[in-house]
């Protein structure tokens, strides 16, 4: 019996290293936005409207909309995924 479990123990330990070595294959690449940097978004309900960055997230930002406004006349703020916006110049 002593066999199965060592034949177990090495399948479950190359499990583990080759799960390890995906995790690292699948990083997220760097955000190439910056606070104040201005962006446009390219998918979703504000598809087209231009942004500025108000903060950054892991997997979001947060992004305060120009022409975009609220009932109340002031300008909208809402967070947008890394892989529905590009960044602009100006």
């Amino acid at each position: 019996m002593s066999d199965v479990t060592e034949k177990q123990e090495k399948q479950e330990k190359q499990e583990k290293q080759e799960k390890q070595e995906k995790q690292e294959k699948q990083e997220k690449p760097a955000v190439d936005v910056q606070i104040d940097d201005r962006i446009q978004v390219t998918k979703g309900e504000y598809n087209g409207e231009k942004a500025s960055v108000i903060n950054i997230y892991n997997n979001t930002i947060a992004v305060n909309f120009d022409n975009v406004k609220q009932n109340d006349g002031s300008s909208l703020r809402t967070v947008v995924k890394h892989d529905s916006y590009k960044k602009i110049k100006g």
